[in-house]
């Protein structure tokens, strides 16, 4: 593993958060980085970041039977903010799922801030991506979102994208606790985060961030300033105002790079992560330094693979609760 920046995450803010940034732009800066997420860098990604964060997804639906007899699945995504790459990550998992034969999966776009007018333009895109129009706390998830309002019929998953990072350390011990306690799995890719509410079978955990502490992901965000500079022109060809703040005044790309070195920064590493876990979950770890377990029949893994080349790695964290897999590669 390369070497980390700083011994521990740092809580500092980021500009597209603050109330003071205008509402103009926020939606450009979050209109960059949701293409970032859905479009593909040429010569430096091999794929777009929302077709990894799909095939995440995918290869955690695949631990589950997919036959009618079984409970139906539902992903909902907590902390959508204006939807992000969601209905991309829906379109590439629900394609991919056509093609295996197997039945389409629901979309649920939620927040604690809804915005309901961007989730409703998005939903018409889609019959698989739907919203709950209500306020939705991750940290106290409402009943239909948990396992217990839909027994033994439904199997919910989690989904969040561009959150866990944001989340203090009380925080993130809430939305873990609240995990552990409601659902039977869950998966963060954040930018995506899934959690699965499911029956007895084998159950899902993963944590993936597209930027870390590491030495590497900083140089990562430098690369990104020219990267703006020149992908902005072929993405927004038709948008004066992107191009007016790319190009003569660069607010948006100056965003874009500090939040993201702040993201960084914000990260947590896999032992950070397993420290969050309440006590009482008797959190373990083997002598493998990227496995744990905990009780109910929890293990946790964590790994990393190459997103952009040449040193942009998305790091994750796989949890599944069912018999102890080591390796479960």
């Amino acid at each position: 593993m390369a070497p980390l920046v700083t011994k521990r995450p740092y809580r500092l803010f980021e500009i597209d958060d603050q109330e003071f940034t205008p509402a103009n732009i926020r939606f450009l800066v979050q209109e960059l980085l949701t293409a970032f997420w859905t479009a593909r860098v040429p010569l430096i990604q091999r794929t777009s970041p929302a077709s990894l964060a799909a095939s995440v997804i995918l290869h955690t639906l695949s631990t589950y039977p997919s036959d009618s007899s079984e409970p139906e699945i539902m992903i909902v995504d907590f902390a959508s903010g204006a939807g992000g790459p969601t209905p991309t990550i829906e379109r590439i998992v629900n394609t991919e799922r056509r093609k295996r034969g197997q039945k389409e999966i629901v979309f649920t776009l939620s927040d604690i801030k809804p915005h309901i007018e961007a989730w409703r333009r998005a939903s018409k895109q889609s019959m698989f991506l739907d919203h709950i129009s209500r306020s939705v706390d991750a940290t106290n998830p409402p009943q239909e979102v948990t396992s217990g309002r839909y027994g033994e019929r439904k199997r919910v998953f989690r989904l969040y994208c561009l959150a866990f990072h944001h989340f203090d350390d009380d925080m993130a011990k809430k939305v873990l606790e609240s995990t552990l306690e409601t659902s039977d799995g869950f998966a963060y890719v954040p930018f995506l985060c899934l959690t699965a509410t499911v029956d007895n079978i084998t159950n899902v955990t993963r944590i993936v961030e597209l930027v870390s502490r590491q030495v590497s992901s900083f140089i990562l965000m430098l690369l990104y300033i020219p990267t703006i500079f020149v992908v902005t022109i072929f993405w927004y060809p038709f948008s004066l105002e992107m191009l007016f703040y790319t190009y003569v005044i660069p607010i948006v790309p100056f965003i874009v790079v500090f939040d993201g070195f702040i993201s960084a920064l914000r990260t947590r590493t896999f032992g950070e992560v397993l420290t969050l876990v309440d006590r009482s979950w008797a959190v373990t770890r083997s002598e493998r330094t990227n496995v744990a377990y905990a009780k109910e029949g929890w293990t946790f893994e964590a790994g990393e693979q190459l997103h952009s080349w040449p040193v942009g790695y998305m790091n994750w964290i796989v949890g599944t609760k069912g018999a102890r897999r080591g390796d479960r590669h």
